[in-house]
């Protein structure tokens, strides 16, 4: 009944992906303080980090809702969604020095991760700039995916009086 209620629902396709965003992003940052905290305790620039964290929850929020508004059941959707979050997840193998990271520059997940790094250690301004402008950038691009996958599903939900 979840596609029904979101047809009728008053928000908008936006407000609706923007709740979304916000509440799985707060969950990822609230995870991501207390495993760091549990790993690696207090040390770092936790600004940067909870930057690439909330930065990492609002593209994965707006890729995986655009990705999942295609399919109808969660069976139909789990091959799909597995090989675009191994297509997600490339990104890391720079970090355990398995491919260059040049390889990764335009990745929707590099900037984040950038963050996430320089955090860590010591950076470049340029690498702090290009995590906070490339997260932006994806963080608006995946937005923008994802609303219209909502948009869709809700356009449809409605035309056939339920999903």
């Amino acid at each position: 009944g979840t596609l029904n209620a979101l047809a009728v629902s008053p928000l908008s396709a936006s407000g609706y992906l923007a709740m979304r965003t916000f509440s799985l992003t707060a969950l990822a940052a609230a995870e991501t303080i207390a495993i760091v905290w549990i790993g690696f305790g207090a040390s770092g620039s936790w600004p940067l980090i909870l930057a690439g964290t909330a930065a990492l929850g609002m593209i994965y929020t707006g890729f995986g809702v655009a990705v999942a508004s295609r399919y109808e059941s969660v069976n139909a959707l789990l091959l799909p969604a597995s090989a675009f979050v191994g297509l997600l997840l490339l990104p890391l193998l720079p970090h355990f020095e398995l491919a260059p990271r040049v390889l990764f520059v335009v990745h929707p997940l590099e900037p984040p991760m950038t963050l996430i790094r320089a955090g860590y250690g010591v950076t470049s301004a340029t690498d702090i700039a290009f995590g906070i402008l490339g997260s932006i950038g994806w963080s608006t691009v995946a937005f923008a995916w994802g609303r219209n996958g909502v948009r869709e599903v809700m356009r449809n939900t409605r035309a056939s009086g339920g999903r």
